[in-house]
């Protein structure tokens, strides 16, 4: 899942920290906000929850060209930085937070091709 040619590898590794820095961070805000607090029993503020959403959108619409000129998010070959990507989305989607879809059909064809594979199922 880590490619050992060099250029493959940091390709990996560039991926991995778009995920770490941008993907993730937008996740977690929309993840808090909708599913925790409803986990908690909280309300949730659902201007907030609107406001992250579209940004977790915006980050996916550049996922979306990238995914437009290469088949996963670091070349075409599946590595762990899809991987990566596959920890917390899942349970937004549960939630009815499918942005994904939204951000264009390079992405959605990714997260179809991701979250279908026998390994996930």
């Amino acid at each position: 899942l880590v490619p050992t040619k060099l250029e493959k590898k940091a390709r990996v590794e560039q991926a991995a920290s778009v995920e770490f820095a941008n993907w993730h961070p937008d996740v977690m805000k929309v993840l808090v906000e909708k599913v925790g607090k409803t986990m908690r029993g909280e309300a949730v503020d659902e201007e907030a929850l609107a406001k992250y959403t579209e940004d977790l959108t915006e980050t996916l619409k550049v996922y979306d060209i990238i995914l437009g000129q290469q088949k996963y998010v670091s070349g075409d070959e599946f590595t762990l930085a899809d991987i990566f990507h596959l920890m917390c989305m899942p349970l937004l989607v549960a939630n009815g937070i499918d942005t994904v879809k939204a951000a264009g059909p390079n992405a959605a064809r990714w997260w179809q091709e991701l979250t279908t594979r026998p390994t996930w199922v």
